[in-house]
């Protein structure tokens, strides 16, 4: 669920992924047109974290500001400000983050990926073979 503040100038919180909740803001400045957009990394390696604010505005009704940066592992992180250079924002309205989860090592499984034993394979081939035809490997595999 997201948490935030409408008010002017007053840091909005919230949570924007079921696996990890990223902590972030939306802050409008005194100034009433600057906004700074941050970010808390939850992941353990460097990610890219996005977050993405929209707002009121006082004469075109809405304004969107959005930022996208590489964050360090548990960083809080201003990822940009933003001007809204059309007049002062009025209120938040809805804000997003999202970080990219890393992948995951891979598990080792069965070393499927590595050749199998030749002499075996031979074998398998060997008695799949007519008598004449094991004979004639026979005289293949003596010459090597």
């Amino acid at each position: 669920m997201k948490r935030m503040a409408l008010a002017l100038g007053v840091v909005a919180l919230g949570t924007a992924s079921a696996v990890h909740a990223e902590e972030f803001s939306c802050a409008v400045q005194p100034d009433g047109k600057s906004v700074i957009l941050a970010v808390t990394n939850p992941y353990k390696v460097t990610t890219s974290c996005t977050v993405h604010c929209e707002f009121g505005e006082m004469r075109t009704g809405q304004w969107f500001a959005e930022c996208t940066r590489e964050v360090a592992p548990g960083a809080n992180q201003v990822l940009c400000t933003k001007v809204n250079e059309r007049g002062k924002v009025a209120a938040l309205t809805r804000a997003t983050a999202n970080c990219i989860k890393p992948l995951e090592p891979a598990e080792k499984a069965d070393d499927d990926d590595e050749l199998p034993d030749v002499g075996k394979a031979i074998d398998g081939v060997r008695k799949g073979l007519p008598p004449e035809g094991q004979k004639m490997l026979d005289e293949i595999m003596r010459k090597k």
